[in-house]
């Protein structure tokens, strides 16, 4: 009873501890599908920023101002090409400038997605194997249609120790809608009522065939076919069939027949 007690509380702390951050599975396309573990893990929203991304390397889709002079320039699935060190060859996404500086704040194949509540967080790193390593996390919230502003935005919130940056996307509705259930088309895989009656119906035969015959040969001391519970029946059950579908079916042809049934 103690180690079930203590396994409990273990796992009670764990999912307490796990409850607050859910995944948001990285769908490989610079997106997250956000899963809904009640649905079979059903996809129920996609975030997609290649739709906040500009192909020119040039012009980022984002450019927000910052604390300290600086500008958070930001293009989240094609590289940036602002000069060194925000260039293509560092596959750089982010990118923090002021006069005459310029910082690589994040990669755009150093990539990790989770999820708080409502809110969807794109994680960039410079170099994951670095522990000074500049990060950027993009706290992205989808609004409801009529709720949120009417075109991506990108807000500078605070920088903290390390080099690790904080910026909120605000998106329309559009830009991360549900996705709707396909509806299925063929046959289906789950089994049909009639396929459950017949597989219930064997595994009840199955069973008082098998007690049946332990408890005649134990009990009564039977041996060879008479270990068979009801034989006689089970016999004759070929013949009640065959009599049973040749009546439903027309096939006795006289009343003679019939009586004769």
């Amino acid at each position: 009873m103690f180690r079930e007690t203590v396994l409990l509380f273990s796992v009670s702390l764990w999912a307490a501890a796990n409850a607050a951050t859910l995944p948001c599975v990285n769908n490989g396309k610079c997106g997250c599908d956000v899963k809904d573990p009640s649905k079979n893990n059903a996809t129920v929203t996609t975030v997609d920023l290649n739709r906040v991304t500009s192909q020119d390397g040039t012009k980022p889709y984002f450019d927000a101002p910052g604390a300290g002079g600086f500008d958070y320039m930001i293009n989240p699935c094609m590289p940036l090409d602002l000069g060194d060190p925000c260039n293509p060859k560092q596959e750089a996404m982010g990118c923090q400038v002021s006069k005459g500086n310029k910082y690589e704040i994040g990669r755009v194949d150093h990539l990790d997605w989770s999820m708080n509540n409502s809110v969807i967080q794109a994680h960039f790193q410079t170099d994951p194997s670095d522990k000074n390593a500049r990060q950027t996390f993009l706290l992205i919230h989808c609004h409801e249609p009529g709720t949120g502003p009417d075109k991506p935005t990108l807000k500078f919130l605070t920088e903290g120790p390390g080099g690790h940056y904080w910026l909120d996307m605000e998106l329309p509705d559009e830009y991360c809608k549900p996705v709707q259930p396909s509806k299925k088309t063929g046959t289906s895989s789950g089994l049909s009522v009639g396929s459950v009656i017949l597989i219930c119906l064997l595994v009840v035969i199955v069973l008082y065939l098998s007690i049946g015959m332990v408890f005649k040969k134990v009990r009564m001391g039977a041996t060879g076919m008479e270990i068979i519970p009801n034989r006689d029946f089970w016999g004759g059950l070929p013949g009640l069939l065959k009599d049973g579908t040749c009546l439903i079916f027309g096939c006795c042809g006289t009343r003679d027949n019939y009586e004769k049934i």
